[in-house]
Order: C-alpha cells, then structure tokens, then sequence
C-alpha cells in the first residue's frame, strides 16, 4: 500500500495528473482513437452511452488547486483502496461530493489502475445519465472495450443483437459487465466510482443497488459512491462530510479567492472567518457567497453583507430570484423554462433564438441580443444560470448547480411569486415557441439556409412534437398552433420538417406526405412524441386513418415500421384496416415483424391482422 502524499507533493501532482488526464485519456467516448480496431468503435457506437468524461473534465477544471487530497490521504480510503469493497462519501447538497470523487478518480489513474466511472447527473438535458440504462452502458462501453479487459462476452452482446441492429435490454448489459469481469486475474483490481447516486431517478435506484451489491460478489472490485443519503450496506467504508469537523477545502478555495480578487483585499481575515463559520461545510454555499461579495464596489459594502449572508443555498437563490429586474422577468422566466426542460443542451445561440420569439404577437423578432453571453448575468443571477464551455469551445447556457434545479422546481409557488416553473405550462410554452419558429423560417430559401440563419431550427424540428406530448390536455391555443403547422402548406417547410430522415428515399417520403396533406401519414412516420397529435388529427381534422401513400403505404403500417405502440393502438380504435396492402413491407404486421416488436405484432394480430396474409 503506497503511503500519503505530502501536501507539496499533492500540489505538485495536481497541475500535471489533471492535465495529464483531460489531454490524453479523458477524451469523450464518442471520439474514438483512429487506431481504435473498427469491431470496437462498432460496438460503442451501438452500444450508444452517455459520454461521463464531460463530467470529469467539468470537474477538474472547476476543482480549486490543492483540494481534495485530505480525502486520498485518508486511512479509510487507502484501507478501501487496497482490500476492496464499498467506499460510501455522505454529504449534503453543495458540500464537494464531486471533486472528491474526481480526486480520487484522478489519483488512482495516475498509479495506472484500471477505472471506471459514472457521473449520475440531474441537470443532463437527456436523463440519460439519472438512468440505470445509462450506467450499465456506459460500464459495458468502459469495461467491455477495455485494452485490458477481455471482449469476449461483449462482442458475443453485439453478435446476439443482429449485429447491433438491435438494441440490448440493460439486464443483458449488466450480465455481460459480470462476465467480463469474472475473466479477470485474480491480482487485477477494478475500481469503479459512480457520482451523485442521488441524482439517480428514485425508481431507478433499487437497480443500482443491486448492481453494486452484485458486481461486490466478484473479486478485487473496488466500488466507490457518493451521496446525499447514507449508504445502503453496513459492510465497507463509509465517512459523512457532514459529520467532519475540518474545511481543509473549503479554506483553500477561500484563500485562492482572497487571493485573485483585488476588491478583497485588506478584508482577507474577516472574509475568511465569517465564511468559514456559516460555511456547513458547503462548498458550493461559499462559492455563491464570493460570488455576491465580489460585485460590491466598497470595503463598507462587503463588511455590511457578511453581516447579513444567507444562510442556505435555498436562501441564496430565493433572493436571486427576488433580485432579477422588472424588466427581465419574462426573459428569465422564458429562459429558465427552456433551460429545465429542454431535451437538449442550449447553447447561447439558442438562447439568443429563444428570447427573439414572441408568443403574443406569434412572431421572431428581426432584433437579436448578440452580446447575450456578456450580460446573461444582467438578466439572471451566476448563481442561477451560468455560460459553460465544452471540448468543442461552444458555449452552453445551463444551471449552476443540481441544487439550483431541485429548488426551482420543488419550491413552492409563493417562494418567489414572479418566477414560478411549472412542467405542463413550461412544455407548452416551449412547443408554442418551437411551432412559431418553424412557421416563421418558411422566408428563407433551402434547408441549408434554415439551419444556418436560424440555429433553433434543429432543436425545433426534433422535439416540438414531444413537448406537445408531454401535455395532456391541450388548449385551444396550443392546438391551433398544431394544426397551422401541419397544415402549412410550403415546400421549404416540409423539407426542414423531415431534416431528422437521414436516409434520402425516406426523407422524400416524408416530405411528400406533408406536401399531400397526409399529416397523419406525417405524424405516424415521425414515431415518437406524438400521440397527442395523431389524436388531434383523427378528432379535429377528421383525417383519413385509412388514407393511402408513403413509402410505408399507409399511417399505420408507418407507425407499427417506426415501433410506437401507442400510436398503432390509436389508429386501431380509429378504425385502421389492420390487413391494408401496399407499401414497403406489404402490410403493417409484417413490418411490425421485421422491426421485431413483439408488443406490436400481438396488438395487432389480436385487432384481426391475417397472419398468413402475404
């Protein structure tokens, strides 16, 4: 067992691990080596994970110099390191949880042991990392196509599903992470750390127990977690930062601000006392107390706020909100609501797009707040929403903290009364904005154009759909809206609507369903989030369920091809002729047969279709 590091040493291994890390082996897991054997980049690729390394180099370049290496030093964790078993972190919200498990993650890299690790994380715009289907894909991609781990069993996985032509249920994934893992030598240690396991969707949590307290029954496996709660086993290491009586870090991290902050300066010591007293060993509650302070102009000022800080993060962000300017309530509001319920990251071009559209007037405006990401502050707290950058230099506009998003959604209404989100009126703000938009860009000349003038176009022309879904009784307004855009009769704008085909014969396909007035067909084909629309279509506009054309022939045999059960019972119960020939596969059970949906081949053979039909 190797020894502690002196604090010179961890100072000096903090600069050159990190960067170490982030340049060469932290490279996100879609960005594969070119020497990479083409069967592996195969198998990531299907096996399609969340990305955590976004999380890790998040972390390392958020993390203070010098911090976190009490935690490395630390008897129990070299204890952990060396014999095995669970190692369980408790701390409350904003107490550092992250960067001590990035610390730890980078330490052990830096010895050259295997590691694996997974960043639980509420504020991914995708869920797909509050998921136990995102953890086992991302241990499978990590462990599965390790150099030095065998391959066997996960390209068996790939074999098994057509290779990759289907997806693999997480059960299959998780027995395959065993597998691999039982072939190990018996002197070869895995660690595997899996962050914030409270940010895990609660019904998904039972699954991740179980898979720890599983993979713990195989040799050399290290586990480490961290968590709001305290650990579900009485076996293992467990330490709670709540109950530590030091702020090794959280004195770091102040002095480092006193130190680069000029408007501190002469006021080091009081600064440094009041924090560290109210501190609670929050981290994060320091930081946005730096944050406030140095935005005050005189040494007076700042005497006078250490007086009177917050005394909770809720505190802290309850008076943010309450600070926003009359005149940038709306655009808060607006901004907060695409932030939390996007499915997609916004990127500060979105945003500027998505201040530019006017609900009441049903319009973009032509004026665009180009210097948005220099006053994003003036019209929202840094404490609430922050500019962060990734691997690709773009400039991503998202909340600041985990806690940020569990206050302004749990909060009451009367918290802070002019800025209350609410998810069905947030979805329907979010769909109008998106439909607008699309209607609106029918001026310019091609897709390519679109796409270019117009950096909302994308997002638009994926999700308007499933935000409408995600509503379930729907206004006059809103269903309006619906109506007028697939009703809109424009080529330009049929094409940008079928922009997410990627195949061209599919895309035409798709486009001329629009262009005919077969927005049923439309609806149908598009396979996801839109089964409130396909009900508008057969109750408002009366369409044809049985209307013929498309690539697929008709709405149903379109909707049983794209796999979306919900859709083909709606067309059912609208009286769909479930034996109707033509189209890419003949007739909607054998293109239900072909995609392998079992769920569907039985809706439909129970409604009457002829199973020996040809």
């Amino acid at each position: 067992m190797s020894g502690p590091l002196a604090p010179t040493q961890a100072s000096a291994l903090y600069q050159t691990q990190t960067s170490k890390f982030i340049e060469a082996i932290e490279v996100p897991l879609g960005k594969l080596n070119q020497g990479l054997d083409t069967k592996i980049q195969d198998i990531r690729k299907w096996i399609g994970a969340p990305d955590p390394s976004t999380n890790f180099t998040a972390a390392c370049n958020k993390m203070t110099e010098g911090t976190g290496f009490w935690l490395v030093n630390d008897k129990k964790f070299q204890e952990w390191k060396s014999q095995g078993g669970l190692f369980w972190l408790q701390g409350k919200a904003g107490s550092g949880k992250t960067f001590l498990c990035t610390t730890a993650i980078n330490t052990l890299k830096g010895s050259g042991k295997p590691v694996f690790y997974f960043y639980f994380d509420s504020l991914d715009s995708s869920e797909s990392k509050t998921k136990y289907e995102g953890l086992v894909a991302s241990l499978l991609t990590q462990i599965g196509t390790h150099s030095k781990y065998d391959h066997t069993d996960v390209e068996s996985l790939y074999k098994d599903n057509e290779q990759g032509h289907t997806k693999a249920p997480a059960h299959n994934m998780k027995i395959t992470i065993q597998e691999t893992l039982k072939k190990c030598p018996e002197t070869q240690a895995t660690y595997i750390f899996l962050d914030a396991m409270d940010e895990c969707k609660n019904d998904n949590q039972p699954k991740v127990k179980n898979l720890v307290q599983d993979l713990l029954m195989l040799q050399n496996i290290h586990i480490f977690v961290t968590s709001r709660h305290s650990g579900f086993v009485s076996t293992g290491w467990n330490m709670s930062l709540d109950s530590l009586g030091g702020n090794e870090d959280i004195l770091v991290h102040i002095n480092k601000a006193l130190t680069s902050n000029e408007s501190f300066k002469g006021l080091e010591e009081e600064i440094q006392a009041e924090l560290l007293e109210k501190a609670d060993r929050q981290i994060r509650w320091v930081d946005c107390q730096l944050t406030s302070l140095q935005e005050l102009g005189t040494k007076d000022a700042i005497r006078k706020a250490l007086q009177s800080l917050p005394t909770t993060l809720e505190d802290i962000y309850d008076h943010a909100l309450k600070s926003i300017h009359k005149y940038h309530v709306d655009e808060a509001k607006h901004l907060l609501q695409w932030i939390l319920f996007s499915h997609q990251p916004l990127t500060i071009k979105n945003v500027i797009e998505v201040l530019a559209i006017d609900l009441k007037r049903q319009t973009v405006n032509k004026e665009r707040n180009e210097q948005l990401g220099d006053n994003l502050h003036k019209i929202i707290s840094s404490t609430i929403v922050v500019i962060t950058q990734d691997e690709d230099n773009e400039k991503k506009v998202q909340l600041a903290h985990p806690s940020v998003k569990e206050f302004l959604i749990e909060r009451e209404s009367g918290h802070s009364d002019k800025i209350h989100v609410e998810e069905t009126l947030a979805h329907i703000f979010i769909a109008q904005s998106c439909i607008i938009y699309l209607l609106h860009i029918v001026q310019v000349e091609s897709v390519e154009m679109a796409h270019a003038k117009f950096p909302l176009t994308w997002y638009a022309v994926h999700y308007w759909a499933m935000h409408v879904e995600k509503v379930e009784n729907l206004d006059e307004e809103i269903t309006k809206l619906v109506m007028s855009l697939l009703k809109f009769q424009n080529h330009i704008l049929n094409e940008i609507l079928c922009w997410d085909k990627p195949d061209h014969d599919e895309k035409e396909s798709c486009v001329a369903s629009v262009s005919s007035d077969s927005a049923l067909y439309y609806a149908s084909l598009r396979g996801i989030g839109v089964g409130v629309i396909v009900r508008l279509l057969l109750a408002e506009a009366e369409a044809d369920v049985n209307a013929q054309g498309g690539e697929y022939g008709n709405s149903l045999q379109a909707a049983s091809y794209r796999g979306n059960e919900r859709i083909v019972k709606l067309l059912v119960d609208a009286g769909a002729d479930v034996n109707a020939q033509g189209g890419e596969y003949g007739n909607a059970l054998q293109a239900a047969a072909y995609r392998k949906n079992e769920g569907i081949v039985k809706l439909l053979v129970n409604a009457g279709a002829d199973v020996n039909a040809q």
